[in-house]
């Protein structure tokens, strides 16, 4: 029976070595990410959060700022623990899924139909 996507000899090759460079860039580039998706996440959600459970510091664009860095150190460095795994590629198929809508909904905020 053939595989659904690729060649099983190529699974069974052992992994490349990563190097410190590699870690470094994927901590980074994690980071950055996270704590972008964390922004918008927590811009979006500010006023449900200040209406039903009354935290109306969280209104203060500093606070935000401070709470998506500090929510985006653990989740990079757990992109940097599950890089090269099955859940890393999940979590890229995830992320190309979200891209698309946000590309959708762009074009659709454009085209004046949101």
């Amino acid at each position: 029976m053939q595989p659904l996507f690729g060649n099983d000899a190529e699974e069974s090759q052992p992994a490349r070595p990563t190097t410190p460079a590699a870690k470094w860039s994927t901590r980074v580039l994690g980071f950055i990410g996270s704590s972008v998706i964390f922004w918008v996440a927590l811009k979006a959600l500010t006023p449900i959060i200040v209406n039903s459970w009354g935290v109306t510091w969280i209104g203060n664009q500093w606070a935000r700022i401070g709470v998506a860095i500090v929510l985006a150190v653990p989740v990079a460095a757990l992109l940097s623990r599950i890089e090269g795994t099955i859940w890393g590629k999940y979590y890229v198929i995830i992320g190309y899924l979200l891209s698309l809508v946000l590309i959708v909904w762009i074009v659709l905020h454009l085209l004046h139909y949101i």
